[in-house]
């Protein structure tokens, strides 16, 4: 599907049903093809229909948007220390239990996607760089464990298929788009999207992807992100929200309530504290001035405050009213850590379009 025009739900389905009867046409093409070269006294027509049939194969089988983004099928990791990725890199990172891993955007933004396992959890690690959001899916729907695949894209953001029923998943949202298991949605795991230096100096004992050689020369390059912040948008939407289509936002929910933030004003601000959902969200930059980071707070919590000095990659970064400090994993000296709330950094349009009651903050 042409990430250059508006794609509308009709065209949306009319494409999967085309795909989904692909396994049809296969069996058919083979019969035209024998029957063909059995009926030999039959007209040049028949020889025709038998080489349209034989020509058509590569069409019906081919998948452009894995061709295009070559699947990772055997990724190799490497522990934190033996990482030679720069500080600066940034990576999708997730933990679980002792289990921590970080997949560096570079590679894991042209794979587009990555069927992993996070101690004994099936994950799909994801990034679509168009509409800049990198999330984390739970593979286990329902009791089936489901393996995931490109198929295509939906207004700027990419679609995954199941190899166990040929649903579509949207990416950016985890909803079923097409298929058996469309009226259901994929769990998501909490992640971050870090500097590999913040990352490593929180989970030592870490695992992260490392470079396939064959595809080292693909992985994007430093500016990934001005080239996809310079794509025309299929979606505008006529508002006042001040944000234009590819504005970088930060996303948040508590319950029903969306909330965007500029990325560049949180990093300016470095701690951003909002009501939300019934609660207060807090909202800080890490020591690194990249990383951003959100827990959920009791509604009546008193103002926190953000630290001045550097107190390094896993000091406090932050303290309450009561003057008790807090590290960027929002835990403080006591082991007391807060309620994480999970971020989206990604493009406003993408935001908006599947939040469209979401309110936009006042910090500039």
């Amino acid at each position: 599907m042409d990430s250059s025009r508006v794609q509308d739900p009709d065209l949306l389905t009319l494409v999967f049903r085309l795909v989904s009867y692909r396994s049809r046409l296969i069996p058919l093409c083979i019969a035209v093809c024998i029957r063909a070269l059995v009926a030999r006294r039959y007209a040049i027509g028949i020889w025709l229909v038998a080489f349209l049939s034989l020509a058509c194969w590569p069409l019906i089988l081919v998948n452009p948007y894995e061709m295009a983004a070559s699947p990772l099928k055997a990724p190799h990791f490497v522990s934190a220390s033996e990482s030679s990725l720069p500080d600066k890199e940034k990576v999708l990172a997730v933990a679980y239990a002792s289990a921590a891993k970080a997949y560096p955007v570079r590679i894991l933004g042209y794979h587009a996607l990555l069927n992993d396992t996070l101690g004994a959890q099936p994950i799909v690690a994801t990034y679509s760089t168009i509409s800049h959001t990198g999330l984390v899916w739970g593979r286990d729907v329902g009791g089936l464990v489901l393996t995931f695949r490109l198929v295509g894209n939906y207004l700027q953001n990419f679609l995954m298929q199941d190899t166990v029923t040929g649903s579509w998943w949207q990416q950016s949202s985890g909803r079923g788009m097409a298929g058996r298991l469309s009226a259901r949605r994929l769990k998501v795991i909490h992640c971050d999207e870090l500097t590999f230096g913040q990352w490593r100096a929180e989970h030592p004992d870490g695992l992260v992807l490392a470079d396939d050689p064959a595809y080292t020369s693909k992985y994007l390059t430093p500016d990934w992100e001005n080239a996809a912040g310079r794509i025309p948008p299929v979606v505008n939407f006529n508002e006042d929200s001040g944000l234009d289509a590819r504005d970088l936002i930060v996303g948040v929910h508590i319950k029903d309530d969306p909330r965007a933030f500029r990325a560049e004003a949180l990093l300016r601000a470095r701690l951003a504290m909002e009501p939300l959902g019934g609660s207060q969200v807090l909202l800080v930059a890490g020591p690194d001035d990249e990383s951003i980071r959100a827990w959920k707070l009791p509604a009546d919590a008193r103002p926190f405050t953000r630290l001045s000095e550097d107190t390094g990659a896993t000091g406090p970064v932050m303290a309450d009213a009561a003057g008790n400090k807090w590290n960027f994993e929002g835990c403080d000296a006591h082991g007391t850590c807060l309620e994480p709330v999970e971020v989206v950094r990604e493009y406003w349009y993408d935001w908006r379009r599947r939040n469209p009651e979401s309110t936009v903050s006042a910090i500039r």
